[in-house]
């Protein structure tokens, strides 16, 4: 466990593909979806927080801090993951969706030993698409408590593209091998191919 960890899961969306249903309580092989990205982090950080703006009765009864977003008007991810920076009391903090359910077991240590390798102020992973592109994961993303003004000044002048703001403030980039383990399960119709 990394003592100077914490991680926010991500399940502040609107859920427009998931015909309106919050997503991270949709149930995926008898578990709510998000209970996958819980599992995934818990042997690893401090305190886990959710962020939602909605169900939080229901997210509460996870045994969690649930906490919604501190800006408003549908900003996206990072609105989330601003509001769980001003929330962290660690070092570092880890944003995971609350839509993907097949996260490898090394992602944590993959990414925070990347960080520290060489000062980099955060990690984003990414995996092969093909022998020349990258496909970025970046809602999975580890991060440096300290950043919180930058993103907040970054959402503040209208920034919502993850990358660009990750880019500007040198994160590193860490490949994984399986596309898989970052599938998000964004409809209904992916839930029930991974349930077939």
């Amino acid at each position: 466990m990394y003592s100077n960890l914490t991680a926010i899961i991500l399940a502040g969306g609107q859920g427009s593909r998931m015909g309106g249903l919050d997503k991270g309580l949709i149930p995926f092989n008898d578990n709510p979806l998000i209970s996958y990205s819980i599992n995934a982090v818990s042997p690893h950080v401090s305190e886990i927080m959710i962020s939602a703006n909605r169900s939080i009765s229901q997210y509460q009864q996870l045994g969690y801090k649930v906490i919604k977003d501190e800006m408003i008007g549908g900003l996206g991810p990072l609105a989330g993951i601003y509001t769980g920076l001003l929330n962290c009391k660690t070092e570092y903090l880890i944003s995971i969706p609350c839509d993907t359910p097949f996260l490898p077991d090394n992602l944590i240590t993959n990414l925070i030993n990347s960080v520290r390798e060489k000062n980099f102020n955060g990690a984003i992973p990414y995996t092969n698409l093909n022998s020349e592109k990258k496909l970025y994961h970046p809602t999975v993303m580890l991060l440096r408590t300290k950043l919180k003004e930058s993103l907040a000044n970054y959402l503040n002048n209208g920034g919502r593209k993850i990358k660009i703001w990750t880019d500007a403030e040198d994160f590193c980039e860490v490949l994984f091998d399986n596309k898989k383990n970052f599938a998000n399960l964004n409809s209904l119709d992916d839930l029930r191919n991974e349930t077939n």
